[in-house]
């Protein structure tokens, strides 16, 4: 998506002698080494620091990452069991709740006597784990219960369940509330972890806990570093040290993968199996398996992950409600933009919106002004909303706040939902109002290598990928170059939305940018911000330069 940037927020590096020297020292070419220095991983003073990211050792991450006093006490009550009996993964409905819930599965096939999952409906029930259901598990013969992605706000469920005689382990990520939390059988490093640990998403979580206290074999435990790369993804953790490498191996993992729901799902995609990136994932295929908790049960998308046969009708399914979630997500973004346009609102409430899509649309919109967005609907006898908060914003000391108000709620700093009951909505509505239209923000400073398209060789760009997997906390490097108002705008695709902008011999891919340019003067236009990409065309890699930011003097 095309956005616009101001001069005055962009902050251009060009290539000093500095990075030739650099280059010479890490064997990486010059080009390389600008963008090391220009994101402060390297110095002439200090090369190893750029060697060891370059080369992420992931065995040194692990083992050096605290997840929190509960994770040594959950691995001594997990080991003293002869065996697991009957036990029931409950997970959650995202992309990180389905990974974890299949980390889970199979982590304990081997000593239970039959394992089966619970995921909870999206709009039925909503986010968290439910007593009734709790319940119910017992009253069936459950003997052992894992918790993934939620729990840590249920204290009291939690202790209910283990008082009856269920063995109870819970792995999550999510903020906990204030008061004590039975640490037995929860790891979670937002209670007492280190700083790495407070950037895993559950099911890095439940791996890392397993890698540690050596759980499964090695051999095991990298087979599915494939889920942990999904979840970390899906779930815009920072790629820290640990996470990046985590995504990093995962990667490879999954170009390699033995999961044939997996595998086929990316090739019915149009993607190359053994080239699928991060980008991709993110763009793609997580949003395929999110759609099946969106808009009916996130069964399916475990269906998948799993392999379990028929894995062509499932994937084919995943595919099709995807497309569905697009349909309704482009509908909704219109619908939003308008209200946002006309009332200068940050709260949106409608009646006919299905509450599935909500949270990639309010992710959309609060990326495109750089400002905060709750979007809700009704379900049942509730409101349930999704709130979006810019860097900087945090969604929970919003709703915690609030809290008095809310049946339920959760979330991390940038995204949150909640659900509160249709009495109490209108106040609700204007105390968010209130407190959203108060916070100030501004449009983030940007920085960028100056290069132009036809600097940049294929080689050169695979060489920068060492510098990767992008994402939060480790951005794709962006490159800048100056408009001279010669540019060629030629129409790109048959919907009339996208161009391609002709620089020389070069070009630049815009997105969605045909009515952004017309309401423009070229003469405000100083320049193009943009990322390389590595396509495919008749099987053959070439680069691809994706326009990122259009930039203007004022």
């Amino acid at each position: 998506m095309t956005s616009f940037c101001l001069r005055s927020k962009l902050n251009v590096t060009t290539l000093e002698d500095s990075c030739h020297r650099i280059a010479r020292e890490l064997s990486c070419p010059p080009f390389v080494a600008a963008i090391l220095e220009m994101q402060g991983r390297v110095s002439l003073h200090d090369i190893d620091k750029a060697r060891a990211w370059l080369s992420p050792s992931l065995d040194f991450f692990a083992a050096s990452c605290f997840l929190g006093e509960g994770a040594r006490a959950v691995a001594e009550r997990w080991q003293r069991l002869s065996s697991l009996g009957n036990v029931v993964v409950y997970g959650d409905y995202d992309v990180d709740g389905v990974s974890s819930t299949t980390l889970a599965m199979e982590l304990c096939k081997e000593r239970a006597a039959g394992v089966r999952y619970y995921i909870p409906h999206r709009h039925m029930e909503g986010y968290g784990l439910h007593r009734q259901v709790v319940q119910q598990l017992l009253v069936a013969g459950c003997d052992t219960l894992i918790i993934v992605d939620c729990g840590t706000k249920d204290g009291d469920i939690l202790k209910e369940a283990q008082q009856t005689g269920m063995n109870v382990f819970v792995f999550d990520h999510h903020l906990p509330e204030k008061g004590e939390l039975p640490a037995s059988f929860i790891v979670n490093p937002q209670i007492d972890g280190d700083k790495e640990g407070k950037l895993l998403c559950a099911t890095a979580v439940l791996w890392l806990w397993a890698y540690q206290f050596k759980i499964m074999p090695m051999e095991w435990l990298a087979e599915h570093l494939d889920l942990v790369a999904l979840a970390t993804i899906a779930d815009c953790m920072t790629l820290g040290s640990l996470n990046r490498a985590l995504v990093k191996e995962g990667l490879e993992r999954i170009r390699y993968t033995a999961r044939p729901g997996l595998e086929l799902l990316i090739k019915r995609l149009g993607l190359f199996h053994r080239f699928v990136n991060e980008e991709q994932l993110a763009m793609k295929v997580i949003p395929c398996l999110n759609a099946a908790g969106r808009l009916a049960f996130a069964d399916l998308a475990v269906k998948v992950l799993t392999g379990e046969e028929p894995v062509e009708n499932h994937v084919e399914e995943l595919i099709s409600l995807n497309r569905k979630r697009q349909n309704l997500s482009t509908r909704i973004t219109k619908e939003a933009v308008k209200v946002v346009e006309e009332r200068s609102k940050h709260v949106l409430f409608e009646e006919s919106w299905p509450v599935g899509v909500l949270s990639g649309v309010a992710s959309r919109l609060c990326s495109e002004k750089n400002a905060p967005v709750v979007l809700a609907a009704p379900v049942q006898d509730w409101i349930r909303g999704t709130l979006r908060m810019p860097e900087g914003g945090n969604a929970v000391q919003v709703l915690d706040h609030l809290s008095d108000q809310l049946e339920a709620w959760g979330g991390h700093k940038q995204a949150a939902g909640f659900s509160v009951s249709k009495d109490n909505w209108e106040k609700l509505r204007g105390d968010l109002e209130h407190i959203l239209a108060s916070v100030e923000y501004e449009d983030p400073e940007i920085s960028a290598l100056a290069l132009h398209p036809s600097q940049i060789t294929l080689q050169d760009w695979k060489s920068a990928l060492d510098l990767g997997p992008f994402g939060m906390g480790n951005p794709c490097p962006l490159l800048y170059c100056e408009s001279y108002g010669n540019e060629q705008f030629l129409p790109l695709g048959k919907t009339g939305l996208h161009l391609k902008i002709q620089l020389g011999s070069e070009y630049l891919v815009a997105f969605n940018s045909v009515e952004i340019l017309k309401t423009l003067s070229s003469s405000h236009i100083t320049g193009w911000v943009y990322h390389p990409r590595v396509d495919f065309w008749r099987g053959q890699p070439r680069l691809q330069f994706m326009l990122d930011y259009i930039v203007l003097d004022s």
